[in-house]
């Protein structure tokens, strides 16, 4: 009976671990903040945008190999939201400091369609991982644009409980699989022993 049990039990949890979601964790920007027209850039704000406003995020270098997913999370600070469109620039090879010279760093990546309802403490997602597995330097950034109205998002200065970030996806290490397999392996061989 016990063996038979294990049998069971065994391919289970080995199936479960195999489809198991990988964990997420955060990565905040080293800096972030605002760059106006007039080429000035203000980090100890929240970031916001509008047609003369840049918002803008950098952060270090990652060792992509790590992680599965990047997701740049925005989230408001200031509602109603002027413009639920926003155009999303990635550029590398940045310093790890927002100055004015980043208002037209980037190329388009994407459009980050903002739902109509986006409240406090509530992320909006926008892919970014194929620029983030490829892109140079030691430091890459996002300059986010509108074209009518302003928004204004989270930052490590001003926000709600989180900050504007990427949401990284974790790949789990391979010998947790080996360590499944190892535990289960143990299981079926008591369970044939007892016998």
């Amino acid at each position: 009976m016990i063996t038979r049990t294990a049998s069971l039990i065994v391919p289970l949890l080995v199936a479960a671990s195999l489809n198991s979601p990988a964990s997420a964790a955060d990565v905040l920007p080293v800096t972030d903040g605002t760059i106006y027209s007039t080429n000035t850039a203000i980090t100890n704000q929240y970031i916001a945008t509008s047609s003369y406003l840049r918002g803008a995020l950098e952060f270090a270098a990652l060792d992509t190999s790590k992680f599965a997913s990047f997701q740049l999370a925005l989230n408001p600070y200031a509602l109603p939201l002027g413009d639920l469109t926003v155009a999303i620039y990635g550029y590398g090879n940045a310093d790890g400091a927002i100055t004015g010279d980043d208002y037209n760093a980037g190329t388009l990546l994407g459009t980050l369609t903002l739902p109509v309802n986006l409240g406090y403490g509530q992320d909006a997602f926008f892919d970014a991982t194929d620029f983030v597995r490829n892109v140079p330097g030691e430091f890459f950034g996002f300059n986010l644009r509108t074209d009518s109205g302003g928004d204004t998002f989270s930052s490590l200065e001003y926000n709600y409980g989180k900050p504007s970030r990427l949401v990284v996806t974790v790949v789990p290490e391979p010998s947790t699989y080996a360590l499944l397999l190892m535990a289960g392996a143990g299981a079926l061989w008591m369970a044939r022993r007892r016998r």
